[in-house]
């Protein structure tokens, strides 16, 4: 390939994963004769990533005279999130057990979190148990329900406009809108209810003992 393509390509590339984050390998190039001394623009799709089709187009003014497919194979790097320490589900995802390592990433996708503020400003577990050297994926992490099994959780109930306040303990996880089984610490009472925040839910209706 002529150094003016390869230098577009490498452009290209870098544009998309960032420096020092790529490389990659001709597969099938045009012939030179197709467009040297023509002006050129090199077209390619956003994040680029394994076996990959790229346009070279010959302009006359702006008009694309000659549209000339060829193939690369790119290889992109990025800093991936490993398990670091045996997790179990519903353990805490911390910096703690979890490290940065740079991988290719041609067949990783959809890693998560994307960086370690995130570990920091999200509360995160792990959805299953999760070996060490396991990079992780957003189907092995989910951030935190506000109220999770086992949880003490402050009951709220309206009876017109009377407001009764109490507490039971979660019978399983929910989320916010959710409605989830809580036993009423006083009388043992089976409740119906609707999470309203962290620790917090609204009484729906009794289920009995």
């Amino acid at each position: 390939a002529s150094s003016s393509l390869r230098s577009a390509i490498d452009e290209y590339v870098t544009a998309e994963w960032g420096e020092g984050n790529v490389e990659w390998v001709e597969l099938s190039m045009p012939a030179e004769k197709l467009f040297n001394g023509s002006t050129w623009t090199l077209e390619g799709s956003e994040k680029p990533r394994g076996r990959v089709v790229l346009y070279l187009n010959v302009l006359y003014g702006n008009t694309v005279l000659r549209r000339i497919p060829f193939r690369i194979q790119v290889m992109p790097f990025a800093w991936t999130p490993v398990v670091a320490q045996p997790l179990q589900r519903n353990s805490p995802i911390t910096s703690e057990n979890i490290r940065w390592d740079k991988r290719e990433v041609t067949e990783i996708r959809h890693t998560w979190p994307e960086s370690p503020d995130e570990i920091n400003n999200l509360n995160l577990r792990a959805k299953r148990s999760l070996s060490p050297g396991k990079v992780l994926l957003w189907q092995d992490v989910e951030i935190v329900p506000e109220v999770c099994q086992g949880d003490l959780v402050r009951l709220r109930l309206e009876k017109g406009t009377v407001v009764i306040e109490t507490e039971g303990i979660a019978l399983q996880d929910g989320r916010e809108g959710e409605v989830i089984r809580v036993e009423q610490t006083e009388l043992g009472t089976l409740l119906r209810v609707r999470v309203a925040g962290y620790k917090r839910a609204d009484v729906i209706n009794a289920l009995g003992r």
